[in-house]
């Protein structure tokens, strides 16, 4: 397994556990137990920061798979090119 994908790995977990926490929290709440707001608030804002690293780093891995599509495509077209010029070529003998 590579860093970046362990990483990634990791950020995924990170945020289900915070998910899993912030939910755990808010039901405390509602049955009348002790969090407080603010721990709740935290518990939430580390949830979104979590997902945001987590979705960014899927992202960033996305963009790294459509430029090197990009390229390939790119590559393509340029041999078609070549191709048809030299079809061009003999059509013209």
């Amino acid at each position: 397994m590579t860093l970046k994908k362990f990483i990634e790995t990791l950020a995924t977990v990170i945020f289900y556990l915070f998910l899993f926490w912030f939910i755990y929290q808010i039901l405390l709440k509602l049955t009348g137990h002790s969090p407080t707001v603010e721990t709740i608030l935290a518990t939430g804002l580390g949830t979104v920061i979590a997902f945001l690293l987590a979705a960014t780093l899927k992202i960033g891995e996305f963009m790294g798979q459509t430029r090197s599509f990009m390229e390939n495509t790119k590559e393509s077209f340029r041999r078609i090119r070549e191709d048809m010029k030299e079809l061009n070529q003999k059509i013209k003998k």
